[in-house]
C-alpha cells in the first residue's frame, strides 16, 4: 500500500468534490478524518493496520454532510461500530464481524478485525455495502450491496486490490468526465454518472485504428491494393437508416477508419450495410407493455458477427445463468459475435460495454479467467474451484473491484486484440484474420488462457 499516493489520490477528489458543489478553492480548508473524529477514534486505532491509519491521519474528511465523496461512496466510515461491523454472510464465517443482536456492541467472534468497511457505498443497490478492506494484507475491492458479496473472502480465488489502485480508477472516471461534478441539484452532490464521454469514443477509435494498422501491416501486399473506401465505417445517413440510436456506437461507426479487409477477429466480419441494418434485438421492446418502454434507452447493437449462431441450451430453466441480454432481449437464438450491451435506466449505464457472444460455450476445462480472477461458471461458496462452459464470459470482468457491476469496456477487449495480432497468436490473410471461430477455444486451454484474460479495469 502506498500510503502517501493513497492520500494524495483521495484528498485530490474531496477537493475535486468541493469545487464541484460551487464553493471556492480558496476556502478549502478540511480537517484530516483523525482531526474530524477527536476522541472517536481512540477505539478504532488499536483495531486499523499502521498503513491504514497513516492513511486516515492525512485522509481529508468531507464535513459537508450534502457533500459525497464520490458517485459510487459517500464518505470514509466513522470510527464507530458500523465500520468493523457486516452483515452475516458478507464474509466466510471464520471472518465475519458481526453485531450484538441487542446491544449494537461488536461481538467477539473468530477473525474479529481482519476487515473493515472503509468507504459507505452509495444508495446504488439494496442494501448498500461499500469499500471493504483487508488489514492483514492492505487490500481492498467494492461491494455496492451485501448482495454483491458471494465468495468475496472465502478461499482466496477473488483477486483484491491495493487501495491507491482503486482510489485511481476513481479519480480517473472524474478525470475523463465519465463522473461528472454538476452542483448540489443531483442525487449523490454533485456527482454524476454520464453513459459515455467524448475522452471514451477517441480512446476506442485510436486503439481501432490501432488494431486495423497491425492487421494491414500483416496482410499480403497484393491485397491492400483495392478500390476506394469510404473513411469511416458508417455514415451518418447509413446509420440513420438502419435505425442505430444516437449514442456510443453510433459515434464510434462514424469515427472508426474503414478497413481494408472483412474479418477483424476469428470468425467474426466487420460490419456491413446489410448487416448493420438487421439487427436482431431491435423489434424486441414493441413486445414490451407501452407504459413500460421509456425504461429501455438501447436494446443490445450487434458490432462484429459471425456466420454461426447462438442458441440457448434446452431444457431452459426460468433463470439461466448465462442469459446474456436481460428482459426483454433474452431471445433463444441470434447471430453469435460482439454486441454493445443493451442500456436502460437502471442497471447499466456504460454505454460503451460488450459481451462476446460464442455460438459454442466454453470454461469448462477449467483454464479459461474472468478480469476477477475465477473460472467461468464458479461456484465461489465452493471450497474446491470449480468451473462450467458458457457462452459469453470470455473477456468479462466478472465481480467488478472499482464500481457497480457491468459488462466489459469496448476499448479493453479490443486492446487484447491488438496483442494477439502483434504477439502473432493469431494469423493473418488476405481477408483479414484468418482463423476461423474455433480460435476462441483457445482461451480455455492451459497454454493460451493468459492471451485472452482482461484485467480488470472500471
Amino acid at each position: 500500500m502506498n500510503v502517501s499516493r493513497c492520500i494524495e489520490l483521495h484528498n485530490e477528489i474531496v477537493c475535486l468534490g468541493w469545487e464541484g458543489m460551487g464553493r471556492s478553492a480558496e476556502d478549502f480548508h478540511p480537517p484530516t478524518w483523525f482531526e474530524h473524529h477527536g476522541q472517536a477514534v481512540r477505539k478504532a486505532r488499536g483495531k486499523l493496520s499502521s498503513d491504514l491509519i497513516a492513511f486516515l491521519e492525512g485522509a481529508y474528511e468531507t464535513v459537508d454532510p450534502n457533500q459525497y465523496f464520490h458517485y459510487y461512496a459517500s464518505a470514509l466510515m466513522a470510527p464507530g461500530d458500523d465500520m468493523f461491523a457486516f452483515v452475516d454472510g458478507i464474509c466466510s464465517p471464520r471472518w465475519v464481524n458481526m453485531y450484538e443482536q441487542h446491544h449494537g456492541q461488536l461481538e467477539e467472534v473468530s477473525g474479529l478485525g481482519r476487515y473493515v468497511r472503509l468507504y459507505f457505498a452509495n444508495n446504488l443497490s439494496s442494501h448498500p455495502e461499500g469499500l471493504i478492506f483487508d488489514l492483514e494484507k492492505n487490500v481492498a475491492i467494492m461491494s455496492m450491496s451485501i448482495h454483491d458479496c458471494d465468495g468475496l473472502c472465502d478461499f482466496g480465488r477473488i483477486e483484491w486490490h491495493p487501495l491507491e489502485d482503486i482510489l485511481e480508477a476513481w479519480l480517473d472516471m472524474i478525470r475523463i468526465g465519465k463522473v461528472k461534478a454538476v452542483g448540489p441539484d443531483t442525487e449523490f452532490r454533485p456527482w454524476e454518472l454520464v453513459p459515455y464521454t467524448e475522452h471514451q469514443v477517441n480512446e476506442v477509435v485510436e486503439v481501432f485504428d490501432k488494431l486495423v494498422s497491425a492487421i494491414e501491416a500483416r496482410m499480403p501486399p497484393n491485397d491492400l491494393v483495392s478500390s476506394a473506401r469510404p473513411s469511416s465505417l458508417f455514415d451518418k445517413e447509413a446509420l440513420d437508416a438502419a435505425h442505430i440510436p444516437a449514442g456510443f456506437a453510433y459515434d464510434f461507426l462514424t469515427r472508426a477508419r474503414h478497413p481494408r479487409f472483412r474479418f477483424i477477429a476469428p470468425g467474426l466480419s466487420l460490419p456491413t450495410p446489410s448487416t448493420i441494418a438487421s439487427q436482431p434485438f431491435f423489434n424486441v421492446p414493441e413486445t414490451v407493455p407501452q407504459n413500460h418502454r421509456d425504461w429501455f434507452q438501447s436494446p443490445p447493437i450487434q458490432l462484429f458477427r459471425s456466420s454461426q449462431m447462438y442458441n440457448r441450451p434446452s431444457p431452459y430453466p426460468n433463470i439461466y445463468p448465462d442469459d446474456i441480454f436481460g428482459y426483454p432481449f433474452n431471445l433463444s437464438t441470434y447471430p453469435a459475435g460482439l454486441y454493445f450491451h443493451e442500456r436502460d435506466q437502471g442497471n447499466n449505464q456504460h454505454s460503451d460495454a460488450v459481451s462476446l457472444v460464442l455460438p459454442y460455450a466454453i470454461g469448462g476445462n477449467g483454464w479459461a479467467r474472468k478480469g476477477d480472477g475465477t473460472a467461468f461458471g464458479e461456484n465461489k461458496h465452493n471450497e474446491e474451484e470449480n468451473s462450467e462452459d458458457r457462452y459469453s464470459e470470455l473477456y468479462q470482468t466478472g465481480r467488478q473491484p472499482f464500481i457497480k457491476r457491468h459488462p466489459v469496456r469496448l476499448v479493453q477487449v479490443l486492446r487484447s486484440w491488438v496483442g494477439m495480432v502483434e504477439r502473432g497468436d493469431w494469423k493473418v490473410g488476405a481477408e483479414g484474420i484468418a482463423d476461423g471461430i474455433n480460435e476462441w477455444k483457445k482461451a480455455d486451454t492451459r497454454g493460451g488462457w493468459e492471451k485472452y484474460y482482461v484485467p480488470p479495469e472500471w
